[in-house]
Formats: C-alpha cells, sequence, structure tokens
C-alpha cells in the first residue's frame, strides 16, 4: 500500500474506502499486538502461561493473515465503487451526461494513450478507468512515443505532445492534445503558467460522441444588428458539443442556410430589418431551432420582437428589479432566479443560476395546441420592472413600472404542420458570460451546454463543462448576508459576552 498516494487522494477530494479499510485494520492489528503484549507481561510462568503464549501466537497470525485477506478482496473492487467524489465540482467523478452516453454506447470505441502505463498521467488514468468500468466496449491502449514515435501519424499531422489521447471508431476518430486536457492561465505581472481546471472528462466524452455520431449539427450565430459575440470559453463549449458553428450576416444570405441545426441571436441592440426578420420566421416556420437572447436598449425593436411574437413571448418595458432578499445578490439587479422542473436543466436543478441586469418575459396565460411554453427561470412576486432605467435614482417602485413575477428563461416549441421548432429564450445579455459564469462556480455554462443539447437535435451534442481547480465563490442571497453578519458580527460576540460574565460571577462569588 502507498500510503502517500492514498493520503493525496484524501486531501484532494476523493473519499477512499479502500484507505479506510486499510488505515482500521492496521489500528485493529496494532491494538491487537498491544494487548498480546499486556497479557504477556500480566500472566506468571507456569503451563497455563505456555498455553496463553501458545494461543497468542495462534491469534496473532490469524489476526494478520485476515487483514491481509481482507485489503487484498477491497483491493479487487473496481475503484469507481471505492472512490467517493467530494469536491462540489465532482472534479473526480463523472457526470450523469457522460454516463448515460457511454452505458448507452452499441459500438467499439478505442482509445490510444500516448504513453508508457508506467508514466501516463495518474488523472487522466483514473478517469479513463471510470468509462471503462461504464461499458465494455471502450478498450484503453498504451502506445509508448519512445518505442513507437510515429504511431500518431496516422490520424493527424500535427504534432502531438506525450499522454495525449487518440479516440477511433469504425467511422471516423479525433486527437486529444494533452495540452488540451487541463485548463491553463498566464499571469502577465509574472508570465507564470498555472493550471486552473481539469478538462479530461469534457475531452473524452465529446471524442467519443463525435466519433460514434451519424451526423455534425451546424450552428449559426447572426451578426449586423449590434449582437454579441460570446467568449472563448463558451465557444470551447459549443466546439465540446460537437456543434460546427460559423458567424453570418443574413444580410449576404437569401435564407438562413439549408443545413442550420440551430440560429443563435445574442443580444442584438439594434433591430432587424423587414428582409432579416422574414428570414428568420421562415426558417423557424420550417422547423429551425434557435437560441435568443435578449438585451435592454433604448433603440426601437419593433421587428425584433416580432421574432419573439412567433413563440407568443413579448418583453417587459425595463429591467427586473428584486425586493425579495432570497432572490438577489447584492444588487436588486443582480438576480438569483427560481430555476423550474425541465428534463433541459436537470444538471442545474437545485443550484444558483446567476441573472444580472434582466428583462422581464412576458409569456401568455393559455397557448393553442401548436404551442408549449416552459418557464426555465423565474423572479420572486415581489419583483418588477424598473422602466425608466437612465433616470433611477433608487429602488422604489414608480407609477409606470410592472409589476412581476417574470419569466427570465424560456424552452417554447411550436408545431407548424409536421415540424417543430425549438426555442430558448433568456432575457440577460450577461447570463452566458464568464463573469456571470464564475459567480456560481460553473452553472450558467452548465444551462448553456444543456441547451446546447437541447437545440442540437443529435446524439454529439454532449459538452461537460470544465472542471475548476481554483476556489469557488460563496454566492448567498441577501437574506443570507444579512443574517451571517448578525451571526458573527452581534450573535457571537454576545453569547461569548455573556458566557464570560457566567464565569466571572461565579468565580466572584467563590
Amino acid at each position: 500500500f502507498n500510503l502517500v498516494t492514498r493520503f493525496d487522494a484524501m486531501v484532494q477530494g476523493t473519499f477512499d474506502v479502500k484507505s479506510v479499510v486499510y488505515y482500521a485494520t492496521m489500528i485493529a492489528i496494532f491494538l491487537f499486538l498491544t494487548t498480546q503484549s499486556i497479557q504477556k507481561r500480566r500472566y506468571s510462568v507456569s503451563v497455563k502461561k505456555m498455553k496463553m503464549g501458545a494461543y497468542s501466537v495462534t491469534m496473532t497470525a490469524a489476526t494478520l493473515v485476515g487483514a491481509v485477506l481482507l485489503n487484498l478482496l477491497v483491493a479487487e473492487i473496481p475503484a469507481n465503487y471505492t472512490t467517493i467524489d467530494v469536491t462540489s465540482q465532482k472534479l473526480y467523478s463523472l457526470t450523469e451526461e457522460t454516463k448515460e452516453l457511454v452505458q448507452n454506447l452499441n459500438e467499439e470505441v478505442q482509445i490510444y494513450v500516448l504513453a508508457s502505463e508506467s508514466t501516463q498521467d495518474t488523472t487522466l488514468q483514473k478517469t479513463l478507468e471510470q468509462y471503462q468500468v461504464l461499458s465494455d466496449h471502450i478498450k484503453v491502449s498504451y502506445v509508448d512515443p519512445m518505442v513507437n514515435p510515429k504511431f500518431y501519424t496516422k490520424y493527424t499531422d500535427a504534432v502531438i505532445s506525450k499522454n495525449s489521447l487518440i479516440v477511433e471508431s469504425n467511422k471516423r476518430s479525433k486527437v486529444i492534445n494533452y495540452d488540451s486536457v487541463y485548463e491553463k492561465s498566464i499571469d502577465y505581472t509574472t508570465y507564470t503558467q498555472s493550471v486552473t481546471g481539469y478538462d479530461g472528462e469534457g475531452q473524452l466524452t465529446s471524442a467519443i460522441a463525435y466519433v460514434t455520431s451519424d451526423d455534425m449539427p451546424k450552428m449559426y450565430l447572426l451578426e449586423g444588428h449590434g449582437e454579441k459575440s460570446f467568449e472563448t470559453s463558451f465557444y470551447a463549449t459549443i466546439e465540446k458539443a460537437n456543434i460546427e458553428y460559423e458567424t453570418i450576416n443574413l444580410l449576404q444570405h437569401e435564407t438562413v442556410p439549408e443545413d442550420a441545426e440551430c440560429i443563435v441571436i445574442n443580444a442584438p441592440t439594434s433591430d432587424f430589418s423587414e428582409d432579416d426578420t422574414n428570414k428568420v420566421l421562415e426558417y423557424l416556420q420550417k422547423g429551425g431551432n434557435a437560441l435568443i437572447i435578449t438585451t435592454w436598449t433604448t433603440e426601437d425593436m419593433t421587428n425584433f420582437h416580432k421574432i419573439l411574437d412567433y413563440y407568443e413571448v413579448s418583453v417587459a418595458d425595463g429591467l427586473v428589479l428584486e425586493t425579495d432578499p432570497n432572490a438577489y445578490y447584492q444588487s436588486p439587479f443582480y438576480l438569483l432566479p427560481t430555476v423550474s422542473y425541465d428534463t433541459m436543466v436537470d444538471s442545474v436543478s437545485g443550484s444558483l443560476i446567476f441573472v444580472p441586469y434582466a428583462q422581464g418575459l412576458l409569456l401568455p396565460e393559455t397557448t393553442g395546441d401548436d404551442l408549449e411554453l416552459t418557464a426555465l427561470l423565474s423572479s420572486s412576486e415581489e419583483s418588477y420592472a424598473k422602466a425608466d432605467v437612465n433616470n433611477t435614482m433608487d429602488y422604489a417602485k414608480g407609477e409606470n413600472d410592472v409589476e412581476g413575477p417574470f419569466v427570465l428563461g424560456v424552452r417554447a416549441v411550436k408545431q407548424s404542420g409536421d415540424t417543430e421548432s425549438v426555442a430558448l429564450i433568456y432575457s440577460s445579455e450577461n447570463i452566458f458570460t464568464d463573469a456571470a459564469d464564475v459567480m456560481v462556480s460553473g452553472m450558467n455554462m452548465k444551462l448553456f451546454a444543456a441547451g446546447l443539447d437541447g437545440l442540437a437535435e443529435s446524439t454529439v451534442s454532449v459538452a461537460i463543462p470544465v472542471k475548476s481547480y481554483e476556489m469557488n465563490y460563496l454566492t448567498v442571497n441577501q437574506t443570507n448576508v444579512v443574517w451571517i453578519g448578525l451571526l458573527i458580527t452581534v450573535m457571537i460576540p454576545f453569547a461569548v459576552l455573556i458566557g464570560g460574565f457566567i464565569v466571572w460571577f461565579k468565580r466572584r462569588r467563590a
């Protein structure tokens, strides 16, 4: 048993049952030997003592053999049954999305590791072992680049590093460079590089989905109306979902391209032309899918709102302001909405989503049989939409402000003949940004990845976000902030003061 390795596993965030059994048996053995030693000193020399001594030797041997056999038996149990991940981000275990994909494999997937078994990355090795346990269709082989330095050239022309992976099926192959397994950041003040996250599961699951899929979805991001670009991490998530993406201006196209699985309209700040609007509506009526993100602007957005009208969704004037301290963080505009139950948001169920500076989406009370609307994110009953955003002096409700609650995210399914259009509509341009995502330890990214899976109707759309090594933000609602403040600054000092007074009073009387 490697004591250092087992201790490191505990420190790094995993609870190893094998280690517990090992330490428990070691403690039991030493306690037993201590008892035997005490017994040996207690009895005087006699025939009875000789029998006791023989009895002690037999019991000692039996105890040692039993301890060894128990540990050997436990060591044979697969690691995924004996290792418990206790990190908040589940750094050392596989997500449900990965388990579902791998357990449903019906074809062989070969994974080549460009390293010898003795020099491989141990973290990556543990991840690969979990994949193998989930499915007999996954085979892992090690190719030592010192022995076969040109092995990878059958799969790529690029030079790849040691510990890189090659995932192959009968359809195609994909190379995972070792550099992409770990997320790194550079401190430009000292020009030092540090590892900030682990993406082994994300890269492997993406590669397995890619090599076993029959088709590759295509996503088009619209521009030309002041749309906002995603940050690098969100583009990386799209790529991990095995979705090809391209930015286009509809002015240069007669229609939305025929191969579009989904279009993205990300926070336009100027209105669509009537021609662009008709192109989008025609695409949706033919069963096209869309991710639509609105943003507050003083511009007239009549044509853009026609696109929302297709799903009978309208937007309240202004920005949503929360007065319920349980539903915001620090500022009433920093919303912590209620996450409604829906299969699309299972991955973030019970977690916080951070939605700063959001508009309020208004849904009809009733819809026809051809439309299904599911609220994903909602503000509280005590929220309202602050209409005059530019001249806001305080948080008091004005005469023209619209009362809540509001929907901040909705899933719309529209039937048009034999076709079905799915749209995800969110009301904050900041919801899918790194700044918002870090406030809730990656939950906004998970919501984004789940949306990709719901919009790209293909088995390849599985995007597992990077698992961060960095310290998570502790984001709590304003009510808890107040209570924690009272506990630390008032209740605990007061309790200590009272306790000290009681001790002083008792000693004074004595």
